[in-house]
């Protein structure tokens, strides 16, 4: 719960949960009971109970009622949840588009028209030198052929007092069946609520690809830096063959000099099923 309530902040900060607000302001100025039964609240439950219970209705009744775009901004799928349907998203619902995570294997996984297309996402629980253990994740934007996936890493502390907080943004394509990195950032200062950045990227759909024009701010900081990020992904045929993958192209610099350079060196995830 405790990493619930750090994402539930985070968004509040951001203004993407304006809803939620009241309620978990009220929540916060209860303590913890120290009784059981509590005598606190008219059923004897921790007042923290009773608000995890009451803003999950809150947020299913969000989620029933909201838009794809809306439904992103106040769901977060989190590599600590136990409860299956916790860990799942729908990405368009009238295309029944979804994606679904699985912690214990790492995978992250996307469905739509009975097919199926998992990528190692993330390095499963007990991996040995692994600076990300824990982690949340989010849509930030999407159409009937791709989605732009948000990892957000929590603070872990990898060697004494030695700290690693990370986020990085991750392109799919399906019809390629393909899925990379696009931008990442990283920081080890603990006094820092992020690295955090806006605005989320957002893809224009091209005749065979996409682009990105994306000026990004890291607001985290206390002097904001920007960046601009130019980039355009072409489905392209692979010589000698007849799958087609995504090809990325840095715009900034001269043209034909930075296919797969620069920005787009980040890493390709590997997809293992189907």
């Amino acid at each position: 719960m405790k990493e619930k309530l750090i994402f539930l902040a985070l968004l509040m900060i951001v203004g993407l949960f304006p809803a939620f607000r009241k309620h978990v302001s009220a929540a916060g100025d209860q303590a913890n009971c120290t009784n059981t039964p509590c005598g606190d609240t008219p059923t004897g439950e921790d007042p923290s109970e009773v608000a995890e219970r009451e803003g999950g209705k809150i947020l299913e009744a969000m989620r029933g009622s909201a838009s794809d775009r809306q439904r992103w901004g106040i769901t977060l799928l989190y590599s600590s949840e136990k409860d299956p349907a916790s860990l799942e998203l729908d990405v368009i619902k009238a295309m029944g588009f979804r994606v679904r995570l699985q912690p214990q294997t790492g995978r992250l996984t996307f469905e739509k028209n009975g097919v199926a297309q998992a990528f190692a996402f993330a390095a499963p629980p007990g991996t040995p030198n692994n600076l990300c253990p824990r982690y949340a994740i989010a849509v930030v934007d999407a159409s009937s052929t791709h989605a732009v996936i948000k990892k957000s890493c929590l603070q872990f502390e990898y060697k004494p007092k030695r700290f690693h907080k990370e986020i990085e943004y991750f392109l799919y394509d399906m019809p390629t069946g393909s899925m990379r990195s696009i931008w990442n950032a990283a920081t080890e200062d603990t006094t820092l609520v992020g690295p955090m950045v806006t605005p989320n990227p957002v893809f224009r759909s091209t005749k065979n690809g996409y682009q990105l024009d994306w000026t990004v701010t890291d607001i985290s900081k206390s002097a904001t830096e920007k960046y601009k990020v130019r980039t355009s992904y072409v489905r392209e045929k692979q010589k000698g063959g007849k799958s087609v993958s995504l090809v990325c192209t840095d715009l900034t610099g001269a043209k034909g000099e930075n296919v797969e350079q620069g920005v787009c060196e980040g890493k390709h995830l590997e997809l293992v099923a189907p």
